[in-house]
């Protein structure tokens, strides 16, 4: 028998992680010029990892576990046939990654709701993604990663198309699937991509809508109290302004100027620096 299997923790093979883009976690296995990588699921930021292990991300521990496992078991298969000086077949772990891979019965609803807790994306956008997770267990035929099927994916369109009416709004609970799909290959999870072939259109803009000055009227005239009149004021504000919600919460009282008999903001922008003057009516 010509010596024993090198097994070692390897980050980022194929060399694509950077600091929005995850790199892979996989357990490589070399004996007599043969080499087996296997998936340990786990996948982190290029300044998550250090050395060996999972570093600065707020689920370290269980993913360094997680490899960890996957790492023991590796190793305590291949002391169990040197203990009983049998000869290292990879090709056994070959099989049991093709297996794996073609006939997954693993949760991919528990493991996109885990991607989508750990994926780097403002609060905004994972409740997004979070509403996209609860619509696919809504649907109830993709529970599984074998369920992945083009068939699937399509009737869960129709499935769609049954709560919202605007094609854009579809196309968005696609392409929020879409990146873990990816991702779901990159763990070696799935076989192929069961959008292939398929087009989701995004749909034509209706046009923008926007308030009438009699319905700004009546906004503007209500009697509310407490947060909810400042929020009707910055409202109006905005609605005389043209400015968005953004440029209006960071005005400060020294941005604001008069010239003549009105109001001015001085407002300051990247790239560029320039004067925008609003005209305030005298009542504001």
């Amino acid at each position: 028998m010509a010596g024993i299997p090198q097994i070692k923790i390897v980050f980022d093979r194929r060399k694509k992680a950077s600091a929005v883009n995850p790199g892979t976690v996989e357990i490589e296995v070399s004996y007599n010029r043969e080499r087996v990588r296997l998936s340990t699921g786990v996948a982190v930021l290029k300044q998550q990892w250090s050395g060996k292990e999972v570093v600065n991300h707020h689920q370290a521990d269980h993913l360094n576990e997680q490899i960890r496992r996957v790492y023991d078991g590796i190793h305590e298969k291949m002391s169990s046939i040197a203990s009983t000086k049998g000869e290292y077949d990879l090709s056994l772990l070959k099989k049991v990654k093709k297996t794996k891979l073609q006939g997954s019965s693993a949760s991919f609803l528990d493991w996109l709701e885990e991607r989508i807790d750990m994926r780097p994306v403002t609060e905004s956008t994972r409740k997004q993604h979070k509403v996209m997770l609860n619509c696919l267990r809504d649907f109830g035929l993709i529970r599984f990663f074998s369920d992945l099927t083009p068939k699937n994916i399509r009737l869960w369109d129709d499935f769609i198309r049954k709560r919202v009416t605007a094609q854009a709004s579809v196309h968005g609970y696609h392409k929020r699937l879409k990146p873990y799909i990816v991702e779901a290959i990159q763990f070696e999870k799935l076989e192929s991509n069961p959008y292939d072939g398929m087009r989701i259109s995004r749909g034509k803009s209706e046009g923008i809508k926007f308030l009438t000055e009699e319905e700004r009227d009546r906004v503007e005239a209500l009697e509310l109290y407490g947060m909810t009149e400042k929020v009707r004021d910055m409202f109006i504000f905005s609605c005389y302004t043209g400015l968005a919600y953004s440029d209006l919460v960071k005005i400060k009282k020294s941005d604001v100027f008069r010239q003549g008999e009105d109001y001015c903001i001085r407002d300051k922008r990247m790239r560029t620096i320039r004067f925008r003057l609003y005209r305030l009516l005298k009542s504001i």
